[in-house]
């Protein structure tokens, strides 16, 4: 099924497509070796629904480069041993690979969301002890409905930290359909936003 979609073409074109001293084809066609050899990650990406657009290539560029940046993701990066389990970091590098292997752009921008960057953003969040108890227990699927957010990493940030300093109550509120939107109803009205002429439109 992995095979047909990326198709051989589009996986050679990127196991030649080595554009610094850095990435060389052989490391290239590494990653291409590995995918297809571990069966538990083939298994993982298809549970996941695939990268977006069916945009394999991308999608292998983007987690290599998340498993070369991060100290934590270890598993199938560099290795085909299936019987390791994937950890809460596998999952996200995953998720974040595989939801932005079609580029996004910031909100009402043309500005394109670094993946890389993304996925630092939410390991350095939950290494800070700032995001939900359950955030370690999310697969894949799940964790890409996280990491699809079209703000900039600076306002995912500057929310995350209103809602500790402005209202903690709200994060410690064990409804947990309303833990984080329980805002809309005590100070933030939820409506269609009225944006002031002149002034971007941001989060």
């Amino acid at each position: 099924t992995i095979l047909s979609k990326a198709t051989p073409q589009r996986l050679a074109s990127y196991a030649s497509s080595s554009s610094s001293n850095q990435e060389t084809n052989t490391e290239l066609y590494r990653h291409i070796q590995n995918m297809l050899q571990d069966v538990s990650l083939m298994k993982e990406i298809l549970l996941a629904d695939g990268p977006k657009g069916q945009n394999y290539v991308n999608f292998l560029r983007i987690y290599h480069q998340i498993c070369s940046t991060s100290l934590h993701t270890t598993k199938h990066c560099s290795s085909t041993d299936s019987s390791v389990e994937f950890n809460m970091f596998d999952r996200l590098a995953l998720a974040v690979a595989l939801e932005h292997a079609n580029p996004m752009t910031i909100f009402d921008t043309n500005t394109s969301i670094d993946p890389v960057a993304r996925y630092a953003q939410y390991e350095g969040a939950y290494l800070r002890g700032e995001l939900d108890p359950f955030f370690p227990t999310l697969s894949t699927w799940k964790l890409r409905m996280v990491v699809n957010n079209d703000a900039s990493d600076d306002e995912i940030q500057w929310c995350r930290n209103m809602l500790c300093n402005y209202r903690p109550d709200h994060i410690l509120d064990r409804n947990d359909a309303w833990r984080y939107c329980m805002i809309v109803r005590s100070d933030v009205d939820y409506k269609r936003p009225v944006w002031k002429e002149g002034c971007p439109r941001t989060y």
